[in-house]
């Protein structure tokens, strides 16, 4: 039995043409690949970026909170007379501990306060500002930088509740900006 014989002649490789084409579309599909790889990066780098924003709020909001729930309205002053009165100076440091800076219904951007201490003793006055935009916290001469990129920081008043907001921004490494925040409530002492 004989094969057929084919006629014409078996086509080797591409034409010039097909070449031209093929590398076109690998080039599309590359620069596709790229862009769509910056795309996630970003996306990436914007979403870690207000992760990290809200953690630090949160976290921040959250050690003013306890702070200032072993906080004192009066502090020492126990008939809220606004004097010195026998047995009020619990601290012995001949002043009436009570620094509170925030009246009732109002909102600050910064506050001024007394902590109970262990053996029931009360604090000297403790502040919480913001200045360049950096949450400070001083007490006795000393000042602690709580955080960074502080956009926003209110307390406000409503009997002994008080309502903290603390706002954060930041850039991605994209130079886009973000922001997140925390808000808490908290009820001070006395």
């Amino acid at each position: 039995m004989s094969l057929p014989v084919r006629q014409g002649h078996a086509r080797a490789g591409m034409t010039l043409a097909e070449v031209a084409v093929s590398t076109a579309l690998a080039a599309g599909l590359l620069l596709t690949g790229v862009a769509l790889a910056r795309s996630t990066h970003a996306d990436a780098a914007a979403a870690s970026r207000r992760t990290s924003l809200s953690i630090r709020a949160a976290e921040v909001a959250d050690r003013i909170v306890r702070e200032l729930q072993v906080a004192g309205v009066a502090g020492e002053d126990r008939n809220a007379n606004g004097a010195l009165d026998p047995g009020e100076d619990t601290n012995v440091n001949g002043r009436l501990d009570a620094d509170w800076s925030l009246a009732e219904g109002a909102t600050e951007g910064g506050l001024t306060f007394n902590v109970v201490r262990p053996g029931w003793t009360w604090s000297g006055p403790i502040t919480l500002r913001v200045a360049g935009g950096v949450l400070l916290r001083e007490e006795g001469g000393r000042t602690l930088e709580l955080c960074r990129g502080v956009e926003e920081l209110s307390f406000t008043r409503a009997g002994r509740g008080v309502d903290v907001r603390l706002v954060l921004a930041g850039a991605d490494s994209g130079g886009e900006r973000w922001s997140d925040f925390a808000e808490r409530r908290v009820h001070a002492r006395n």
